[in-house]
């Protein structure tokens, strides 16, 4: 494996020779590959175990929009309320009231006397408001300050639950390696149009795709690094031209057969 990284990354004219490797070789190869993009969330929860700065802030603003309430406020540590709401954020939802809480997300849930934790429909993590420091909090007229803590109130049982960082890492190799093979297959495709004079079965060509998609992953993991995932679109363009070497190296390739065969 190492080896194909290593020419998949500084010789993309030689992926071609790699067209024969076994699918199942290549299948595993492209299934290990995503991993790397999971470096900079394991850095960065090495650095700082708690919640991503952006899901933090799409929080509150889910949280201003939704968690004004009349009638709503918790006294002495109790809640009371004839309202019900509900936020949602990523795989995270956010309740009050009574209500049926979704089996496919991570819920958080105010209820009467503490802040509630479930995976799915299971409860994982309880804390009582007064922990929190929401011994008295008034939903009707929250000012932006009080938002901020009811949010951080939110944010510190959603810290205290080691399975949203597994949860993280699951999503980003999913999301990885189904990129990986869909934009594969759309540059293999795409090769066909590419004037290259020599059949090729669309087995080879995916199998040479699928080995050149290492500079994406490695793009995106650089991107990723340096927070600059907005710029994805450069993975796409760089994927693109090693693909373009790759083929006009087969046309070389085939030039040179032919002018053999004359020269016989």
């Amino acid at each position: 494996m190492l080896r194909r990284l290593q020419t998949s990354l500084s010789n993309p004219k030689a992926v071609v020779f790699f067209m024969k490797d076994r699918f199942s070789r290549v299948i595993g190869y492209a299934l290990l590959l995503p991993l790397l993009l999971l470096i900079p969330l394991m850095i960065q929860r090495w650095a700082d175990p708690s919640m991503d700065i952006n899901r933090y802030q799409l929080m509150v603003q889910e949280i201003e929009k939704n968690f004004q309430l009349d009638q709503t406020e918790i006294v002495d540590g109790k809640l009371i309320t004839s309202e019900q709401t509900s936020a949602t954020f990523e795989y995270f939802t956010i309740y009050l009231g009574t209500q049926d809480i979704s089996p496919m997300t991570i819920n958080v849930v105010f209820e009467s006397d503490s802040l509630a934790l479930y995976m799915g429909t299971i409860e994982q993590e309880r804390m009582s408001y007064q922990s929190l420091d929401l011994m008295n909090f008034d939903f009707s007229n929250p000012s932006t300050t009080d938002f901020f803590q009811l949010s951080t109130a939110v944010k510190t049982i959603i810290d205290t639950y080691p399975l949203t960082y597994v949860v993280d890492l699951t999503m980003i190799y999913f999301i990885g390696v189904t990129d990986y093979f869909v934009i594969g297959l759309l540059l293999a495709m795409m090769m066909f149009i590419f004037p290259i004079q020599i059949p090729l079965p669309f087995s080879y060509r995916y199998k040479i795709s699928l080995y050149l998609m290492t500079v994406y992953v490695v793009s995106q993991l650089i991107l990723s690094l340096f927070k600059l995932t907005e710029f994805g679109f450069i993975s796409i363009l760089v994927v693109y031209i090693y693909h373009v070497i790759a083929y006009r190296f087969m046309r070389h390739l085939r030039v040179e057969v032919i002018d053999e065969k004359r020269q016989i």
